[in-house]
This record gives C-alpha cells, structure tokens and sequence, in this order.
C-alpha cells in the first residue's frame, strides 16, 4: 500500500503501518457511507466478519512519514488539522477477498479529510505493477515525493 497524501486512520495513531484490519474498516466504511448518502443505500455486508478476517493479514514492512499541516477557515477563521502519515506499508496472507474493497479505496480515499485530499493511496504488488489497470482519479502517482 502506497500512502500518497497524508492519512489518518482512526484509531491507528502510530508511527508503524496500520493494522490490515483497520485499514479495511476504514475503507469498507468510507465505501458503504458513499454509497448511503449518494446510492442505492447502504451495503448489505457483514461488516464484522469482514474485519474478523482482515485480521489475520500481517504487517510485514512498511516505512511511514508523519506530516504536520493544518488549514484556517476562511469563514470563522477556526484553525484545522491536516496532517497524516505517507510512506508505504507492506502486507502479507489470503488478501484477494478484499482487494475490491481496497481497489475502491483507491478511488474514494481512506480515512479522515478525504474531502480535503487526504488519504489518496494506491495499491502495489513488489513483484510486478499496480494492481490497478486504471489510471488514479488524482492524478499520476509519480507527482509529488516518491513515498518509498
């Protein structure tokens, strides 16, 4: 996984990779509440077993970045925070059941702020190229720093 712009996943607050299994919740609910709010209504899916399963994908690598940013509200002036975690994490087991899921995220985002271009990740295979045929909806992924 390739962390393009600054990530924030709750309740993952460490300078290690995320757990597999927070990852995919974060995904499965940014995905199910889309499709909720601008859909056919929300996904019918066993959301616990999911993650259950997820739970067995182990982190095997990875190296993470965190980066401090923050916004001001034009409006009321309030100050926000922006920031996240880029880099890359490597995991390992029986992921192909959950690579729509991580396939969809690609295009949706992951985690908190997506609104304001956080949580643009990408998937990758070490033994060959992205897994996605399609190009990223944000652009190329070799704009900006090289997250490895």
């Amino acid at each position: 996984m390739l962390f393009i712009t600054p990530t924030e996943l709750k309740p993952h607050a460490g300078p290690e990779p995320p757990p597999f299994a927070i990852l995919l919740a974060r995904a499965c609910e940014r995905i199910s509440a889309l499709r909720s709010f601008y859909g056919a209504g929300p996904l019918d899916f066993d959301f616990r077993e999911l993650v259950r399963e997820a739970a067995a994908v182990r982190c095997t690598g990875g190296a993470l970045s965190w980066h401090q940013a923050e916004r001001r509200s034009g409006r009321s002036g309030q100050v926000h925070p922006l920031g996240g975690f880029t880099g890359f994490a490597e995991y390992e087991g029986a992921l192909r059941p959950f690579l729509p899921w991580l396939e969809a995220a690609t295009w949706t985002g992951i985690g908190r702020q997506t609104v304001w271009g956080k949580g643009v990740m990408e998937l990758s295979c070490p033994a060959g190229p992205a897994l996605s045929t399609e190009p990223h909806p944000l652009g190329p992924s070799g704009s900006g720093p090289d997250p490895r």
